[in-house]
């Protein structure tokens, strides 16, 4: 009785009440609180394996499976094992995210007074479905806690003691009876086979709980299954649901009949519905009218509509194009249920299309236009040719006997060690200069200095001497005497030169005999009478640029007569409206060499602009000192207008047969700033490393469009002007990107260009000509495919090759080799090719002045051409120019951006976005802006901030009033205003040009950022 008294008595959960929960504050870390489980659940099984006992106690069972959040005693949440699992799968960082972001935000507790209540605690963890439940007092500060385990665990131990209590009860009864029938025979029999029956009822009841219990075990780890595989497919819903609101695509789910049961974010921006009410709307409403049916009638088929294009009418706003994709969704039962429409708005790409389509129809045009006109300059470059060919053959052979005329005697080369001045090393023709044989050895120090004019001697000397100590290029003059008595003038040049650690050498130089020279200056009076009958200008200037000699060629050619022209300036006759900086360039060669000859623009006595090529001769004085130039002009105006009209027309015939692989080249420029756009706006619209990466290949491709136009722009207008300093080797690699860009894919390229090749003395544009006449050729030759390759390299030509070479003459050129595997060229007609006219092409495919005209440029430009082919297996060309030396020029990016100071900026253009754009770049460099749409906008705005405005950025082409007249406004307004002007078109020929319109900066579109500020920079600070 005393067991039974105690299952009676009520349940006791006071014991089963943990009065030291694991706590923690909200924000500490989660690894905090997993550490601190850790910790106290290594202490629990410590205790049970110490323990002697083997009775486990309920209100320590589970202390480490969950951690109460608590803020000043106040139970904010619990974090359990599960909760742990899910963020774990989830994949955040535990040691970076707090407990208040991840507890189960529970505010379910129970007060203490309440433990005698079985009843209504257990339907607490019931009804909320959850294995925890804190205990607080009346001022709901935290007791302790009750885990849904122990409970259950203390209901079992009560049922059992129950079910042991009723067994032992009913084996009293039977005993009781087995006594009080025991003296009867028949009950007593009765009784045990009743009790035999008992028992094995007994047995089968036992093995019967046995088999539940092992299938309880088995439904208890199918659970833990289940709750594992539903945690999984939670945090796989939490994803999929992410994608489905984050998506910059429309996303709709509606029924059968097409009524809108879940939208994501992009879809209601689309569709311009607010949140609250695009459930329940039907998704056609929004499809274009004429498009709606016939989505409509494919839906009722239940048809796949995998793409398709229509446009879309939100609730507020215009139309739009969009892409759809309409797929059936099915249920469990595979039922169709309802559809998935997956929406992209495709307004930007129509736009882009459009504006594509535009351009090529555009450039289709110009290539007409520009065909056209190449064909009637063709046919009436022809007509003039064919009359001035007397007149050039009459050209050549007055160039040849003047070129002949005034060409110097032999030169030879001595080397001179700094460590053994007494010897001297020297080419086999510096002998024959002082009388001795040719081939002879250069005699030792004594000897040598025999056969010097004796007051001449120190001369040498000193130049040796100064040279090695000061490291000083000297040039000097002086007398030898031959075994025969004969007296002979030489002028000798050296340089110092070191080695690797910086320590002198060796002097290297060149001896010429200049005696001619001499005797050409004392007979230069008898000559002047001569001279007057020439039809070219010659005349003697001294080294104060002033005028000598004045022949009659000269009056007629400038205009000037010889009273006016003896005694005057030259800077007065000649360069009073253009720059002499050519004429300074003649003038240090002419100092150093002894001759020049080039192309020089003077102007005459009426201010005409003319060309005339000149020839310049170093005169000498009795002692050999220079005393004079004379000087040979040769008007060549109308040839050269003759030579820029024929090379124009090679440059369009050119671009004509490239105008195919231009577009193309164009079209592989625009694709990828067409697709990066998209995505910046679409996919990649929120991740910052990509967004940067397709910015990047906007610009790169925004670039090579902005180039390739230039260069197409540059080569068909050729750029006017005096011939300068060219480094080939960019000519190359312009030719090389622009062939690979326009050829055909079966042509290969390959180059060879050393990083020190030397600059040539010329036309850029004609240079360019010729390179690209010769690929061209190649390309022609090769119709099959196959390798074309230019190799460029630095020669020194000595006299043996310039025998060789009836063209070369001694010196520095560099070698432009043109080759290709192609069909080669017979060699009957090898000695035909240079000729006018002559082409193997067929008709239309050819006029034949490709070859003429490469071979016409470089001799213009000193230099020769070689050939070598063979019938099946390609042809080389070698192009011969003359070297000069020429520093590095910096780039853009090299030159130092000075830091506004606030200065104030006027941008004119009619383009919105270029405004933008060059407003956005001022402003973060410190520039404060004002902008015009046109020209009377500008002249308004800069009458009001005349006295505030530094610089005017001015576009040239605009409407109502273009650049040039809004110019000529302002500066009669401030003749002081700076102006920097910005065009389009390319090259500065192409600008308007006004006699009254003066800027101090030209910009091309599209310019850099850089090439702005930079010239910004120059102007602001030349004021």
């Amino acid at each position: 009785m005393q067991l039974k008294d105690q299952l009676i008595t009520p349940l006791n959960l006071y014991k089963l009440v943990n009065h030291h929960p694991l706590m923690v504050k909200p924000d500490s870390l989660v690894i905090e609180a997993i550490v601190l489980m850790d910790q106290q659940q290594n202490h629990h099984l410590e205790t049970q394996t110490n323990s002697k006992s083997s009775i486990t106690i309920n209100n320590q069972q589970n202390t480490a499976d969950c951690v109460l959040v608590v803020d000043q005693k106040k139970v904010l949440g619990v974090f359990t094992t599960k909760n742990l699992i899910r963020l774990i799968a989830s994949g955040r960082d535990l040691s970076q995210t707090k407990m208040i972001e991840v507890m189960v935000h529970q505010s379910i507790t129970i007060k203490e007074s309440d433990l005698d209540h079985l009843c209504k605690i257990s339907s607490v963890f019931q009804h909320y479905e959850i294995d925890y439940l804190p205990i607080v007092d009346d001022q709901e500060d935290i007791v302790g806690i009750v885990a849904k385990s122990a409970l259950s665990q203390k209901l079992d131990d009560f049922e059992s003691i129950e079910h042991q209590l009723f067994w032992q009860s009913q084996d009293s009864h039977l005993h009781n009876q087995e006594i009080c029938f025991q003296e009867n025979p028949i009950v007593t029999k009765l009784l045990k086979k009743q009790f035999q029956e008992d028992i094995k009822i007994t047995e089968k009841l036992q093995q019967t709980i046995e088999k539940l219990q092992a299938i309880g075990e088995g439904i208890h780890q199918y659970n833990q299954q289940l709750l594992l595989a539903y945690q999984t497919a939670e945090l796989k819903i939490q994803r999929y649901y992410s994608l489905f609101t984050s998506t910059p695509y429309g996303y709709v789910i509606t029924n059968k009949c097409g009524i809108i049961e879940e939208a994501n974010q992009a879809a209601k921006k689309l569709l311009s519905v607010d949140q609250k009410y695009i459930l329940g709307e039907i998704i056609t409403d929004f499809i274009a009218q004429s498009q709606r049916q016939s989505i409509i009638y494919q839906l009722t088929k239940n048809e796949i509509i995998s793409k398709i294009e229509v446009n879309l009418q939100p609730k507020t706003g215009n139309q739009f194009p969009a892409s759809l994709r309409i797929a059936p969704i099915y249920n469990t039962q595979n039922q169709h249920s309802g559809w998935s429409w997956f929406i992209s708005d495709l307004s930007e790409r129509k736009q882009i299309e459009r504006e594509l389509l535009k351009v090529t129809e555009e450039l289709e045009q110009r290539v007409k236009d520009r065909t056209a006109e190449l064909l009637l300059t063709n046919q009436i470059l022809q007509r003039e040719i064919k009359e001035h060919q007397e007149t050039e053959v009459q050209l050549r052979e007055s160039e040849a006997r003047l070129n002949l005329a005034l060409e110097t005697a032999n030169m030879g080369i001595w080397e001179k060690k700094v460590e053994d001045r007494t010897t001297c090393i020297w080419s086999d023709t510096i002998g024959q200069l002082y009388g001795l044989e040719k081939g002879s050895l250069c005699p030792p120090s004594k000897e040598f200095f025999q056969l010097i004019y004796p007051e001449d001697q120190h001369i040498i000397v000193e130049a040796i001497t100064d040279s090695i100590e000061k490291g000083e290029e000297f040039t000097i003059v002086y007398r030898v005497v031959w075994p025969d008595g004969s007296i002979h003038w030489l002028r000798s040049t050296g340089k110092l030169f070191y080695d690797s650690d910086g320590e002198p050498v060796n002097i290297l130089g060149t001896t010429t005999d200049i005696s001619d020279r001499k005797h050409k200056e004392q007979t230069l009076s008898e000559q002047a009478a001569l001279l007057d009958i020439a039809t070219d200008a010659i005349f003697v200037r001294d080294f104060h640029t002033e005028i000598l000699f004045w022949n009659q060629g000269a009056e007629k050619i400038y205009g000037w007569s010889k009273d006016e022209a003896i005694g005057s300036n030259l800077q007065n006759l000649f360069y009073s409206k253009i720059s002499p900086k050519q004429e300074a360039i003649a003038l240090k060669n002419i100092v150093k060499s002894g001759k020049w000859n080039g192309e020089l623009r003077k102007q005459t006595k009426r201010g005409k602009e003319i060309i005339v090529e000149s020839r310049w001769s170093l005169m000498l004085d009795n002692d050999g000192n220079p005393k004079s130039i004379l000087i040979v002009d040769t008007d060549i105006t109308k040839k050269k207008q003759l030579e820029d009209q024929f090379y124009r027309t090679q440059r369009l015939q050119s671009i004509g047969t490239l105008a195919g692989g231009i577009a193309h080249d164009l079209n592989n420029i625009l694709s990828p700033i067409l697709t990066s756009a998209q995505l910046i706006k679409g996919k990649f619209a929120q991740d910052p490393e990509r967004h940067l990466q397709m910015l990047n290949i906007i610009e790169n491709n925004a670039r090579r469009g902005s180039a390739l136009v230039k260069q197409v722009l540059s080569f068909a207008k050729g750029i006017k002007g005096e011939r300068t300093t060219v480094q080939v080797k960019h000519l190359i690699t312009e030719i090389l990107n622009f062939a690979k860009k326009t050829f055909p894919k079966s042509i290969t390229f390959s180059s060879q260009i050393p990083e020190h090749l030397a600059t040539v003395f010329g036309d850029s544009t004609q240079l360019y000509q010729v390179l690209m006449n010769l690929v061209v050729n190649a390309r022609d030759a090769m119709p099959d495919g196959g390798n074309l390759t230019i190799v460029a390299e630095n020669m020194f030509i000595d006299e043996v090759y310039s025998q060789m070479h009836i063209e070369a003459k001694t010196g520095h050129y560099i070698v432009i080799s043109v080759s290709d595997t192609g069909v080669g060229i017979p060699p009957e007609i090898l000695e035909q090719i240079f000729e006018r006219f002559f082409t193997t092409k067929e008709i239309d495919s050819g006029s034949g002045f490709g070859l003429s005209t490469v071979e016409e440029i470089v001799t213009n430009h000193n230099g020769f051409l070689t050939v070598d082919s063979e019938v099946g297996k390609g042809s080389i060309f070698k192009v011969f120019l003359p070297a000069v030396q020429s520093p590095e020029l910096p780039t853009l990016e090299e030159f130092d951006i000075t830091p506004s100071n606030g200065e104030l900026i006027l941008i004119v253009d009619d383009e919105p976005e270029i405004v933008d754009v060059t407003k956005i770049i001022l402003e973060n460099n410190n520039y404060r802006i004002l902008t015009a749409s046109n020209g009377i906008e500008a002249i308004a705005i800069y009458q009001q901030y005349q006295q505030k405005i530094s610089v005017v950025l001015m576009d040239m082409m605009m409407p109502d009033m273009d650049g040039v007249t809004a110019i000529s406004s302002l500066q009669k307004m401030n003749p002081n205003v700076q102006v920097i002007i910005c065009s389009g078109l390319g090259t500065i020929d192409s600008l308007p040009k006004s006699a009254e319109t003066k800027v101090q900066g030209v910009l091309f579109k599209p310019y850099t950022a850089n090439e702005l500020l930079i010239n910004l920079n120059q102007v602001i600070g030349n004021r």
